[in-house]
């Protein structure tokens, strides 16, 4: 098989739908079309969100933390859901470019995350050198002695595939 074609498949299943996202607005449902079966409610009202929301994700296993990211390149953690904290867990947004289709666009966890803390991140970085954008799926590991903060400096790049429309 290409190596080309194998990586845009990994990419594909690894981050789904999430790769051809722009920007996650939650809908707002007028009574007329839930049929009053449903009411909206903001779980976490003491959470400010700033930035453009591209989606979640949840570690296999973990059931008090919900992990959101957004375009800019940061992923943050809410914990302690009936009283949340948010808290930054990895911040990219120095070498992410989040213009035209460019941004940080996916994220999921390994699925023995809780024993190799792995965690797999899809977006578009700039490169310094030559200014041109690329597409990067990079792997991550989550700090030892602090689960909720990812060691930036542990990322390995697994591809870096340069945007042409750069």
């Amino acid at each position: 098989m290409n190596p080309l074609k194998f990586l845009a498949t990994a990419g594909l299943v690894l981050f789904g739908s999430s790769l051809c996202a722009q920007r996650v607005v939650p809908p707002l449902l007028p009574d007329v079309a839930t049929r009053g079966l449903y009411q909206l409610t903001n779980a976490f009202p003491s959470v400010t969100y700033d930035g453009a929301l591209v989606g979640f994700a949840v570690p296999p296993g973990r059931t008090n933390e919900l992990y959101y990211y957004d375009r800019v390149g940061r992923v943050f953690v809410i914990t302690n859901f009936p009283s949340p904290v948010r808290s930054l867990f990895l911040d990219v947004s120095d070498v992410n470019r989040a213009t035209g289709d460019g941004g940080f666009l996916g994220l999921t966890f390994h699925p023995r995350f809780s024993e190799n803390r792995y965690l797999y991140a899809f977006f578009a970085p700039t490169n310094t050198a030559n200014g041109k954008m690329y597409n990067r799926l990079s792997r991550f590991e989550a700090d030892p002695t602090n689960p909720l903060r990812a060691l930036r400096a542990s990322e390995q790049i697994l591809f870096d595939l340069e945007d042409e429309s750069s």
